[in-house]
């Protein structure tokens, strides 16, 4: 019977020792994650040829109108490596943007799909913006590529608003892995 007693005793004290080693290797790693910044351009265009964005969900059932609470976007929009459309590619923003209840707020969830010289991967970026701010923060909340284990923010400003053109926006990567 001591025996048992002991052998629990053993093992509760080994159990201890894991879970406060591995609470300290978790936050050495997260020190030594890196912080890389670099900043690029979304062109979309709502009009043929070349969509980008398309409206799919109407809560109204009327697309032309205007948008309401619950209505929902696709997208696949091109991104570049500057303002122009002529800028070398860099891969796509895909995802859905959906119009929450209070005016010019959307939720979005997109996949970064970067193919640069320097970048190979993709990192998912969601959360809550309103549109009419000068620019809006998005968290990033992981990655695949050379984005794996990727956190950090996205942070986008509307460069160029030109609804027959098509939209250019400016997004700044904090990425830390």
């Amino acid at each position: 019977m001591g025996r048992s007693i002991m052998g629990s005793s053993m093992l509760a004290v080994l159990m201890v020792a894991l879970l406060i080693s591995g609470s300290h290797f978790e936050v050495v790693s997260a020190r030594k994650k890196k912080n890389i910044q670099f900043s690029y351009y979304l062109h979309d265009n709502f009009i043929a040829p070349g969509i980008t964005a398309v409206q799919t969900i109407s809560v109204s059932g009327n697309f032309t109108g205007l948008a309401e609470f619950g209505d929902q976007t696709a997208f696949d929009s091109i991104l570049r490596e500057g303002l122009n459309k002529t800028s070398d590619f860099w891969g796509y923003h895909s995802g859905i943007t959906t119009l929450l209840s209070a005016p010019n707020n959307f939720f979005i969830t997109l996949t970064a799909d970067l193919r640069t010289p320097k970048y190979n991967g993709f990192y998912v970026v969601q959360g809550r913006f309103n549109s009419s701010n000068p620019s809006w923060v998005l968290p990033i909340t992981g990655g695949a590529g050379d984005f794996v284990g990727a956190s950090g923010y996205l942070t986008a400003t509307l460069a160029v608003q030109d609804l027959v053109n098509g939209i250019v926006v400016q997004y700044d990567a904090n990425v830390f892995l």
